[in-house]
């Protein structure tokens, strides 16, 4: 794969979304672009009655004022057949050449159609059509055609035959005309060039694609940069269909020969199709291409030489579109970076959530849309951010512009002793999934009690309680009678549907009621998950409908809690990325504003990095900084084993327990459906008993809970399925989970421009007795403050996880609080944790 790494973009300035052509019963996609001689805009696309209907027509739409008005479209192509996916090349002449396919389809492209694609009436009526006999006799219009106007869109030449061309190809300097196409090309993308347009086309190359039988390849688009050479982006996608799949990242490739020969296709880091190439004024190259998998929308990228490809330099126009059925995006730069994109998908106000299906009546069907946007310059710095109070923790880089010699480090909690033995008759060997609150001055625990795998036995939810987070209690609660007795700690006897787990939390929303003070979601898979409220976190009974969620798997455990920063319920659980039970176990996320009433689940993406299994999320707002949540995950690796086949028949009563491994990953997420995976690497690994390395061990505690001043405690899963099973603790530094770090030699950090309010500057930090940290304050151009210099700021080294940054004659920052500023860190031998601003000393 040929990337580049290169320093975050920031997101373009969206200036506004429109509508140029929409009509109620027509189906409105497939846009191509193009300035005409005069100035104006025209943009081409297909209006037809769906998808797949048999008599599209290519209408062209027409701005002669720089995208800001559209003049009522017009028809300059139709046929008996569907004529659609049109493309333009600009000649030099100023004349206009256009692409188009004509297909004519056979009665059988709809009687193999699924029933439920579309309304059987409507196939019928189709089916009808395309028996008539002038229809059937039509096989001469069945091919691509090209045409050509010579007064700026207004009219168009008679139909040649051509090759197709999705969004047009380009006249080279030496006056030649190339296309690349993807059609009768076994797979593979051929090149097609021709000396004027009254020749006809021959094939020069063909770009051949690896993993045919994987991937199917399409819809190319080339450019020729100022250099000569000619870059080519492709579309890909799964086989069988499938535009959700993670094969579908754009390819590229590229010729210096004038497309004689082409470089080895790779595959670019950017998701989604079809692309589109546009050479900016500054000599940079655009790619835009839609977004068929949660958030729906149109994507943009900048590449600095139309090879190298960054998701870091990636843009969303927007993530707003209520399915899928969208993309095609195709651009034009309006001004020196101002762009114009034009694009299809449902135009849906916010909130409407229409449906998607074709036979369904209220489904909306996508028009022609743009959105005008202001690109950010090549050297343009990110935006402002308002930090307010929060502490930042470095888990991320949120807050990070420039790292040198500096590097973010994953640091791993310390194992401490056995916190918890399930050694009750009612827990047993399949105890999982704790969830652990503090709530107050009081720890409180809650788990799965599971003696016997399978869900016909007696499954219930226990709990234990704590006053330091070391030792706990099991409390004879006497609610439920249990193997004969109600002296036992089981707060629920819910069997498999609702104690297989159960997940509670303690609501921090404002003005929750006494009543509903703790919340749990529980559920089974397939099925959904229920509400739950207590007014004591012991005491518990069903709330709301049967059911609150209703779209996912929830196979695992599924996490719920208030988040200040969202101002909603967040709820995050489990899917799997293939039909079922198969592909990848992963997570979605959806919200709500009452806890009964829930949004559309997203799933959840993991950025620029591979699928892996995560068997649970374990996602949690930090309890010193709400506004991050930390995902404590527990990675699952089915098929590797670490126990030989005699040592898991000797250790677990179900020896296929030992044929996979696991451990714990950490995960950040800032809110929306995106977790960061800044780090890949194991937060907690198995450790040197055999007993941890088996299948479903390792499961991460679900809440982070503060233990002292200076330490935060979490807990694991160990030894599962295994009489010795027990929940084992771990202590860490107070936002210790991950720090910028710099070596004996030095290095410094340099923040994005933010606005703060407080008086004084307070970070956790250690260094070495060797080190030092120094900070200085810049303003939001990188200069420094008078009085606030490196060589001002009183050195700071120790081991401290609050202490007060100082300068010489500066030790508030008060009158600093709503100006931009960076800050710049000197580091020496030096761990920085966090940093925030605060009256607090």
């Amino acid at each position: 794969m040929l990337f580049s790494t290169v320093a975050i973009a920031s997101q373009p300035h969206i200036i506004r979304h429109f509508s140029i052509y929409e009509k109620r019963n027509a189906y409105c996609a497939w846009p191509a672009i193009a300035r005409a001689e005069n100035g104006d805009i025209v943009v081409l696309f297909t209006r037809t009655e769906e998808h797949m209907s048999p008599n599209g027509e290519i209408m062209l739409v027409r701005s002669t004022d720089n995208g800001e008005t559209w003049l009522p479209p017009s028809v300059i192509y139709d046929t008996l057949v569907d004529d659609r996916e049109s493309g333009i090349t600009v000649l030099h002449d100023g004349r206009l050449l256009t692409h188009l396919r004509s297909v004519r389809f056979e009665p059988s492209t709809y009687t193999s159609l699924p029933d439920t694609a579309y309304p059987p009436e409507l196939i019928e009526r189709w089916i009808g059509y395309v028996e008539k006999p002038e229809y059937k006799n039509a096989t001469h219009l069945h091919r691509a055609w090209q045409t050509i106007s010579s007064d700026n869109g207004y009219t168009w030449s008679d139909p040649q035959p051509s090759r197709d061309s999705i969004h047009g190809g380009i006249q080279l300097a030496s006056g030649s005309l190339l296309v690349a196409s993807y059609r009768d090309n076994g797979g593979n993308i051929g090149v097609y060039k021709t000396e004027n347009t009254e020749t006809p086309w021959r094939q020069v190359a063909t770009v051949e694609c690896p993993q045919l039988d994987k991937i199917r390849f399409g819809e190319p688009h080339i450019l020729q940069l100022p250099s000569g050479r000619i870059v080519m982006m492709i579309r890909a996608t799964a086989k069988p269909y499938d535009d959700g799949s993670p094969l579908c990242y754009a390819w590229g490739t590229y010729s210096d020969d004038d497309g004689e020969t082409w470089a080895p296709a790779y595959e670019t880091p950017l998701w989604g199709f079809p692309p589109h190439l546009t050479l900016l004024s500054d000599g940079r190259v655009l790619c835009t291409y839609g977004h068929r998998r949660p958030p729906y929308g149109q994507r943009a990228a900048i590449s600095e030489d139309g090879v190298n490809w960054s998701v870091e330099n990636e843009f969303i126009l927007r993530d707003d579109a209520p399915n899928k059925d969208l993309g095609y995006p195709v651009s034009i730069e309006l001004e020196p970076g101002k762009i114009l994109t034009v694009y299809y998908q449902p135009n849906v106000p916010p909130g409407v959530k229409p449906a998607t299906h074709p036979p369904l009546p209220n489904r909306k069907k996508p028009g022609i849309l743009g959105t005008i946007w202001k690109l950010p310059s090549a050297d343009k710095e990110p935006s402002t951010i308002q930090l307010e109070s929060r502490r930042e923790l470095f888990v991320d880089d949120f807050l990070i512009h420039r790292l040198e010699n500096v590097k973010k480090t994953l640091h791993r909690p310390q194992r401490e002793k056995v916190a918890l033995t399930f050694d009750k008759p009612w827990e047993g060997i399949y105890s999982a999934y704790p969830t652990v609150i503090k709530d107050g001055d009081l720890y409180r625990m809650y788990y799965r009690g599971m003696p016997k795998a399978g869900t016909d036995g007696q499954i219930v939810t226990c709990y234990a309680e704590s006053q330091d987070g070391i030792t706990w209690t099991k409390p004879s609660l006497g609610i439920h009678k249990i193997h004969g007795t109600r002296k036992n700690n089981v707060i629920l006897d819910g069997g498999w549907d609702f104690s297989s787990a159960f997940t509670p939390f303690l609501d921090t929303r404002p003005g929750v009621p006494e009543s509903e003070r703790f919340k749990a979601v529980s559920g089974v898979e397939e099925k959904g998950l229920a509400a739950f409220v207590s007014s004591d976190g012991i005491h518990w009974k069903r709330w709301g409908p049967e059911y609150i969620i209703t779209k996912g798997m929830f196979d695992s455990q599924n996490v719920a809690f208030w988040s200040p920063s969202e101002q909603r319920y967040i709820c995050y659980f489990r899917t799997w990325t293939g039909e079922r039970f198969s592909g990848y176990r992963t997570i979605s996320r959806t919200t709500s504003p009452d806890f009964l009433n829930w949004d559309e689940p997203e799933a959840m993406t993991f950025g620029n990095t591979p699928m892996e299994h995560l068997y649970t999320n374990g996602t949690r707002p930090y309890f010193r900084a709400p506004h991050i949540y930390i995902a404590l995950a527990k990675r699952f690796l089915p098929g590797k084993p670490a126990l030989q086949k005699d040592l898991a028949e000797t250790l677990l009563s179900n020896p296929k327990h030992g044929m996979d491994s696991s451990d714990a990953v950490f995960m950040t997420s800032r809110g929306g459906n995106a977790y960061d995976r800044t780090f890949m690497e194991a937060f907690i690994r198995p450790g040197g008993s055999m007993e941890d390395w088996v299948a479903r061990d390792n499961t991460p505690g679900l809440g982070i809970v503060p233990g002292n001043e200076r330490e935060m405690f979490l807990y694991r899963m160990s030894h599962y399925g295994q009489p010795t099973g027990h929940l084992t603790r771990y202590s860490m530094r107070t936002d210790g989970f991950a720090s910028l770090s710099a070596p004996y030699q030095g290095g410094e950090v340099t923040t994005k421009p933010f606005t703060f309010r407080g008086d004084q500057l307070i970070i956790n930090y250690a260094t070495s007795a060797a080190g030092e940290i120094r900070v200085e304050i810049q303003d939001a151009d990188g200069l420094p403050l008078s009085g606030y210099t490196l060589s001002d700021c009183l050195p700071i080294f120790g081991d401290e996880i609050k202490r007060n940054v100082a300068w010489k004659s500066k030790k508030i920052v008060s009158t600093l609080q709503g100006k931009p500023i960076r800050l710049r860190f000197y580091l020496k031998d030096a761990d920085l944790f966090s940093m925030k601003f605060s009256p607090d000393v």
